[in-house]
């Protein structure tokens, strides 16, 4: 298993909005097994971070597209 984790902070600039403090969000899960790698989508994303109590977006965007 695989997790992606960025690090938000104001060192590095920002995105829009000022942070009151550094903090990580898990963004991508991937489970290496047999063959061809799985890449979890959002809903299992969330659930594996809530199982785990792991940081996640406090907010997703979704297309119809």
């Amino acid at each position: 298993m695989s997790l992606s984790i960025e690090l938000v902070t104001d060192v590095l600039g920002d995105h829009g909005q000022r942070l009151r403090e550094d903090y990580v969000v898990v963004t991508v899960v991937t489970e290496l097994g047999n063959g061809k790698p799985k890449f979890y989508s959002t809903p299992e994303i969330i659930a594996f971070c809530r199982k785990w109590r792991l940081p996640t977006n406090h907010v997703w965007l979704f297309s119809t597209r």
